[in-house]
């Protein structure tokens, strides 16, 4: 399988199984600050897969979601402090 191939079906798998169940798990978020960092590269990490050029119309709003999903999850201080 190709580099291509393995971005595109990881692509798949994030979209179609993993951000959707985080998204509808979001609230679990509401209280964990001690995984602050592992948060912080979640973030990190559907940001940048949301500015990748092969994500389908539905794979880039799956994603959005979880995006919003998140942000409205974590605590102002979160994301304060991860800007810093």
């Amino acid at each position: 399988m190709g580099d291509c191939d393995m971005a595109l079906a990881l692509n798949r798998y994030l979209c179609n199984a993993v951000l959707p169940l985080l998204t509808n798990n979001s609230h679990f978020f509401q209280d964990a600050d001690f995984a602050s960092h592992l948060l912080d590269q979640t973030l990190h990490t559907a940001y940048q897969l949301s500015k990748c050029r092969s994500l389908t119309k539905n794979q880039r709003d799956v994603v959005s979601d979880f995006l919003v999903a998140l942000t409205e999850s974590v605590t102002c201080d979160f994301l304060l402090a991860t800007a810093l």
